[in-house]
């Protein structure tokens, strides 16, 4: 688990293998306390991934082809930034909002504006992905945790904005994007069960048809 507050910056040394597979091999820009070991997961762009390799401070993962698809590491090149946050711990503080690390999809951003020292940032994403945003509601971009300031249905999609804070702009790889990025979107994990519910309930809901006698049937 992970709350979207991130740890370092991280510079992609090398992504190699097929399309199928590949191994994404990536130098922090910082020490971790405590120290990552071998098997440990780590979000990197918000996507869960598992520690294969370590090697002088250099980290490997392994990355499917499932992830290359639906996440944006497929478009990293060497040199590169990503986010990175290892997994919490019990002693961990809840700062953001709770996340697992699965990306829902990706979102464009469309337009970005200076507001005194923060950018107010509008991001485009799939319709499938509107019934999990809401204003005021939690949303992870690139594994950032944030605040949606406003949702707007279009049908070109959902139009999502952002006010992002100097702090974070200088912290996460958000300060460095501009229009026409991709990003990976995680949606709140309340929302999405929510959402399953209701798919569940509208699925298997009783129905009143109950049987109605016919001229054949005694009493």
């Amino acid at each position: 688990m992970f709350t979207g507050i991130v740890q370092m910056q991280g510079t992609v040394t090398g992504l190699t293998g097929t399309m199928r597979e590949r191994v994404l091999v990536l130098r922090p820009q910082g020490e971790w306390s405590p120290l990552v070991r071998l098997g440990d997961s780590i979000a990197v762009n918000g996507v869960c991934l598992t520690v294969s390799r370590l090697d002088l401070g250099v980290l490997e993962f392994d990355v499917s082809n499932e992830t290359l698809t639906r996440t944006n590491l497929g478009q990293k090149k060497p040199g590169s930034q990503v986010n990175l946050e290892a997994s919490m711990s019990a002693e961990s503080l809840f700062g953001g909002h709770l996340m697992v690390g699965h990306v829902d999809g990706l979102a464009t951003l469309m337009s970005v504006k200076e507001v005194m020292r923060s950018r107010w940032m509008e991001f485009r994403a799939a319709p499938s992905l509107a019934p999990f945003l809401a204003e005021k509601g939690s949303l992870a971009l690139d594994g950032v945790s944030l605040t949606i300031n406003q949702v707007r249905d279009e049908k070109d999609g959902v139009w999502v904005s952002i006010n992002v804070i100097p702090h974070t702009l200088q912290m996460t790889t958000l300060g460095r994007l501009i229009s026409g990025d991709d990003v990976n979107v995680e949606v709140d994990l309340v929302a999405r069960y929510l959402e399953r519910a209701r798919q569940v309930d509208q699925t298997y809901a009783p129905t009143n048809n109950h049987d109605t006698p016919t001229g054949n049937d005694t009493l």
